[in-house]
């Protein structure tokens, strides 16, 4: 029983020790900082760089295992490794980074897994290469090493007997170059990362590449085994996890044998490679050439055979081509071809008619045709542009030539004809519509005085009120025309009201008046709250509200007019949508929302209603001439509104839902500053 008893006891404080191991373990992991000394003369493994930045490869490492063990690292740099030996012994740091394994001076202290391993080599410059590789006594030659890296029997097995010590590589390599000896025992991977950073690598020769073997460590006081096991695991991991590879390949420099032989390597893979490729060509030649004497013999009679069907099938083009001809020279509309030199390559009958030009005007200027060479000057884009056409065609543009009553309407097209990748010849091809276009303008006059009727009647009775003011202020210059107070009131309050009766009277005429032809750098956000300004008078139901979101900074190039026009058709056909829709829902709150925005291309305007919203159908056909769903109308607006778009280069686009909503979308390609000013100019 007694025995019992004593083995339970001795399994509890084995227990309660294991844990109270592993508590403290991972307190120092995650709670305390960690003070790490390291030899700032180390190059390549630890040292401070221009910057004061604390760099090298047992840095990265170190680093990666404090993370690991979500450590606080604290590193205290020193210039010697006895300094960091001293700092260790007094407690004034907790672990000496990189520190070699083969230091005499670190007896007592316990040293962690390698971190890395390099080797001793003997570097000469490259004048005393030979005579030293050649020499049998070097007796006379001098050495430099770092203290303590390599023992006197190494010296003695390379025949050197003068050496002057340093106490880091860095001094190693500063007393080589500046000629304090003539060689020098170095780390090799240290050296070689010093030469190249000074730029003296093709000045030395390395003469024996390895003398002996270096390795470092971390160091850490005997009796602190938290710390120890710690770092032990936490290197464990690093080799384990792929990192350790990754961090010493990043710093260790390449050894030139070893390139050397992946250069040969390589060199014999393509030697081969092409030698299987020259002799794949002969026997592919011998092939083709036993080949071609059998298809010989096949290929005349096969050519004989092709000049007859050649002839045929010139006679069949010929023929095609008269045919071509005679559409285009019968065509009702006027055609011009002209080259890159816009010199005319054809001219059919009605374009003669329409420009007045003679017989022989092939091969003249087509700019210095009437009409033709006028719309070619109004075309502001390059027409021998691919990109503008997608390679093929332009969009229908309706324009207008001269004023008054001799102005006229021609719709044009232009085809594109390309030889391989580039543009080479156009077809102009001009159809005088003015009669079509008079009807079109009465029946959108119709349209806009209907629209413009109910705006005059919420403007007239939004005109009232500052009348009324001004009534008011009038009648009081009768009785209390005296009194100062009066009279400030009255000469704030009159041009204020007149200045509103004025801002409402000159929106609405230039809402009426005709639209002008030209095209103008525009602020989008300020037009479109010209037509809010105008359109919100036309509301006659208070259950409608306005949201209201403006970018001031998109700029378009338009006319200015027509986009106007088009937006305030837009804006009242949203407002009617939504008073249809409050006649059977008359409590209902509906919002028009409008917006002005930009992306990296376009410049958007976004009108959503809340209105009665459109069908499948609806919405494939609202953009044909005279096809309307209100019992008053002329069924043209949005139908100018595409025109109106496809002359200005922009885009329209319609979504809907029946008994939900309707969005307009006008998108126009976007004017950044500096485009704005190069037009202005």
């Amino acid at each position: 029983m007694f025995k019992k008893r004593l083995g339970f006891m001795l399994f509890t404080m084995f227990l309660c020790l294991f844990i109270f191991s592993y508590l403290k373990l991972n307190v120092h992991a995650e709670g305390e900082i960690l003070r790490v000394a390291f030899n700032s003369n180390a190059i390549l493994y630890h040292y401070i760089d221009e910057d004061g930045e604390y760099r090298g490869m047992h840095i990265d490492m170190m680093n990666w295992i404090a993370k690991a063990k979500k450590m606080q690292i604290v590193y205290i740099p020193f210039e010697t490794n006895q300094e960091c030996i001293n700092a260790l012994n007094s407690r004034d740091v907790d672990v000496i980074l990189g520190h070699r394994t083969n230091d005499r001076a670190a007896a007592g202290l316990q040293y962690t897994n390698e971190l890395s391993s390099s080797s001793l080599c003997l570097v000469v410059p490259n004048e005393l290469a030979w005579t030293i590789e050649n020499s049998e006594g070097r007796q006379v030659y001098s050495a430099v090493m770092e203290y303590g890296t390599a023992p006197n029997y190494y010296m003695t097995q390379i025949g050197i007997q003068r050496y002057l010590s340093k106490g880091n590589q860095v001094s190693v390599f500063e007393a080589l170059i500046e000629g304090e000896a003539d060689m020098a025992i170095a780390v090799y991977d240290c050296f070689i990362f010093l030469l190249n950073k000074a730029g003296l690598k093709d000045k030395y020769t390395i003469l024996r590449r390895y003398i002996a073997p270096v390795s470092y460590a971390m160091l850490v006081r005997k009796n602190d085994l938290t710390t120890f096991n710690i770092l032990e695991s936490g290197l464990t991991e690093l080799r384990a996890s792929g990192s350790y590879e990754s961090i010493y390949k990043k710093w260790q420099p390449e050894d030139e044998k070893v390139a050397l032989l992946k250069l040969i390597r390589r060199m014999t893979i393509i030697v081969v490679v092409l030698g299987c490729i020259v002799l794949a060509i002969i026997l592919f030649n011998i092939m083709i050439n036993r080949m071609l004497k059998r298809k010989v013999a096949e290929k005349t009679k096969e050519l004989y055979e092709a000049n007859l069907e050649l002839d045929r099938r010139m006679m069949q083009i010929q023929s095609e081509s008269r045919i071509r001809y005679g559409m285009i020279e019968f065509s009702p509309s006027g055609m011009v071809a002209f080259d890159k030199n816009y010199r005319i390559t054809l001219i059919n009958h009605a374009a003669r008619r329409i420009s007045g030009a003679s017989d022989d005007c092939v091969g003249s200027d087509v700019r210095n045709l009437s009409v033709f060479g006028e719309i070619l000057k109004k075309i502001e884009y390059d027409i021998f542009s691919l990109m503008r056409y997608g390679g093929k065609v332009s969009h229908p543009v309706t324009t207008e030539l001269e004023n008054g009553e001799n102005k006229r309407s021609y719709r044009y097209n232009l085809y594109s004809f390309c030889d391989e990748s580039d543009i080479n010849n156009i077809l102009l091809d001009v159809e005088d519509v003015t009669i079509e276009e008079r009807k079109k303008q009465e029946l959108f006059e119709q349209e806009k005085n209907r629209s413009l009727n109910r705006l005059i009647a919420g403007i007239a009775h939004e005109i009232k009120n500052p009348l009324m003011a001004i009534r008011t202020a009038s009648s009081l210059l009768k009785t209390q025309g005296n009194d100062p107070e009066v009279q400030d009131a009255f000469t704030r309050l009159v041009p204020k009201e007149v200045d509103r009766i004025n801002q409402l009277v000159e929106g609405l005429i230039n809402y009426a008046r005709p639209i002008k032809g030209k095209r103008e750098m525009t602020n989008l956000a300020a037009v479109v709250r010209e037509c809010l300004y105008l359109t919100k008078f036309a509301i006659k139901n208070r259950n409608i509200c306005y949201k209201v979101d403006m970018d001031d900074s998109v700029f378009v190039y338009v006319n200015r007019d027509k986009i106007k026009q088009s937006l305030i058709n837009i804006i009242m056909n949203s407002i009617e949508s939504m008073e249809r829709k409050l006649l059977n829902e008359p409590e209902k709150q509906l919002l028009l929302d409008i917006s002005v925005s930009k992306d990296q291309s376009f410049a958007l305007v976004r009108i959503r209603d809340e209105g009665v919203g459109m069908s499948e159908v609806e919405i494939k056909r609202c953009r044909e001439p005279f096809y309307t769903t209100k019992l008053v109308g002329t069924g043209l607006g949005l139908s100018l509104v595409q025109q109106f778009m496809e002359e200005n280069d922009g885009v329209l686009d319609i979504r809907s839902e029946l008994a939900c909503y309707t969005e307009v979308l006008l998108k126009f390609r976007r004017y950044d500053e500096d485009e704005k000013q190069d037009t202005d100019n």
